[in-house]
């Protein structure tokens, strides 16, 4: 799901969320305003969690959701003739 996030993305969100470095520092390393990497971290922040929920739904669609999820398979964990594989992002 990291990977999936364009460059400047990552960087920020790792630079903050795994470093734990400032928000000026992030800016700085980045070469951008502060301003900027509060908004570039908040969108890749918002662009991950939307990935992360993606993943789970698809999780949940394909049956290893846990506990009450649908064993119905649908078309989005299904690849060839009788292979299941959940696609998208890791």
């Amino acid at each position: 799901m990291l990977l999936a996030l364009p460059a400047n993305m990552r960087a920020a969100l790792v630079l903050r969320e795994v470093y734990g470095l400032e928000m000026a520092e992030v800016a700085r390393t980045l070469g951008i305003s502060h301003a900027a990497a509060k908004m570039l971290l908040s969108r890749a922040r918002e662009r991950f969690r939307e990935r992360r929920a993606g993943r789970a739904r698809d999780l949940a669609a394909c049956g290893r959701g846990g506990r009450g999820a649908s064993r119905a398979i649908p078309p989005v964990c299904v690849r060839g003739e009788g292979s299941i594989e959940v696609t998208g992002d890791a």
